[in-house]
């Protein structure tokens, strides 16, 4: 392998030319050696080539090695090249002042030539190491900024696109609620024989109609609600809300579908009284979207929980827990996602579309709360929803 300091270039600057010769002939096997017997011509000479080291002795005519050890450090052509003094002075004041001027070693007089050659070559290979860690340096810094660069286009195009997607989302649902809310009213007449009694089949098919209505209706509220979730601009009409009534409402609401679903559904609130402040629609929308789940991914013979504690921190915590089929860790990061959905969930044929547990998340943290997930495949799930300390205004335990 070629030694990398082999022919360096060094510049002896000396007054003495017997001194000077000594040194260059010493050196000249290993290294480029250009001489000058001045300070003057070689500040010109190292800015018109320059060295890759620089001998200079201290006791000059004219300008002292002291005062062009300065210029060349002041001089950006100049100023990272290695300088050692060459001196008869031994005094660590003079020693002092010359490291202060950006002298890297100082050697003195009469000096041992392998000791000379040792400083050259320790100074030249720390020149160098320094070079290769600029030049790395510089490399990583314009690597940086490409990868940078790289990652502002493509989070300009990934929200580009997330805007074009939430104005077609946005569009789609503003456009197909016209067309439902005929049907679900129409359907509605029909079914409560505005026009003329209907009775069997005829019947049972406008009614299958009007749920059908209502189930894409609610997928359509839900696609508005999740794409204004997303922009972090979901509007709150908040009020003072009875938690433990809310709860009640949701069960109510729930319950045919828990029969229907064979899903045993209880309620057990720790609080003889529990009121907040908040959105009372979007926390009842919170909570049948979860309840919802805990029937829809049941077992024949299961149940579903809803339990209102307090929480340590003063504030309280709606916690839905069911006997179902659980989720794996990577199916519950596929639940929190918009439009995420599990294998079995898909194959099983379970009617959804994703949006119930991300809108839910994103309506209690626009509370201030979180929501979390834990589960078990084949043993159940456990939603929890909490809401600041903040957020309450009267929590009194059962007596």
């Amino acid at each position: 392998m070629t030694d990398p300091l082999h022919r360096a270039r060094v510049l002896i600057v000396d007054d003495i030319r017997t001194n000077a010769r000594m040194l260059a002939e010493a050196l000249r096997s290993d290294y480029e050696i250009s001489v000058v017997l001045d300070g003057k011509t070689a500040l010109d000479l190292a800015g018109r080539t320059p060295p890759d080291l620089i001998l200079l002795d201290i006791q000059m005519p004219e300008m002292d090695g002291y005062e062009v050890c300065r210029r060349l450090k002041a001089d950006s052509r100049t100023c990272d090249i290695p300088v050692i003094f060459v001196t008869a002075r031994d005094d660590a004041r003079d020693e002092t002042r010359g490291f202060e001027l950006g002298a890297v070693d100082y050697i003195t007089k009469p000096f041992s030539m392998p000791v000379v050659q040792a400083r050259i070559r320790n100074q030249l290979q720390l020149a160098a190491a320094k070079r290769q860690i600029q030049t790395l340096n510089a490399d990583l810094e314009r690597r940086v900024e490409e990868r940078t660069a790289d990652l502002g286009a493509a989070t300009q195009r990934a929200e580009s696109a997330s805007r074009v997607k939430s104005n077609f989302l946005a569009s789609i649902s503003h456009e197909l609620r016209t067309p439902l809310n005929a049907i679900l009213g129409f359907s509605d007449a029909l079914i409560c024989g505005v026009f003329e009694p209907l009775n069997g089949r005829p019947l049972e098919y406008v009614k299958d109609i009007h749920d059908s209505g209502r189930h894409l209706l609610a997928m359509v509220n839900d696609l508005l609600d999740i794409t204004v979730a997303e922009t972090g601009h979901l509007h709150l009409s908040e009020e003072v809300v009875d938690l433990a009534a809310l709860a009640t409402t949701a069960t109510h609401m729930l319950e045919h579908r828990a029969v229907k679903a064979d899903v045993a559904l209880a309620v057990t609130c720790e609080l003889k009284e529990v009121v907040v402040i908040g959105d009372h629609t979007r926390l009842l929308q919170s909570l049948l979207n979860v309840i919802g789940n805990a029937i829809k991914y049941n077992k024949p013979g299961g149940w579903v929980h809803l339990g209102i504690q307090m929480d340590d921190g003063g504030g309280c915590t709606l916690t839905v827990t069911d006997g179902g089929i659980g989720m794996t860790a990577e199916e519950v990061t596929l639940a929190l996602v918009p439009f995420g959905r599990s294998h079995e969930a898909a194959v099983s044929n379970i009617e959804g579309n994703g949006l119930g547990l991300p809108l839910s998340a994103a309506i209690i943290a626009a509370h201030g709360g979180a929501l979390s997930v834990d589960a078990i495949k084949n043993v159940g799930t456990c939603v929890t929803m909490r809401l600041p300390m903040e957020r309450s205004i009267r929590m009194l335990a059962i007596a």
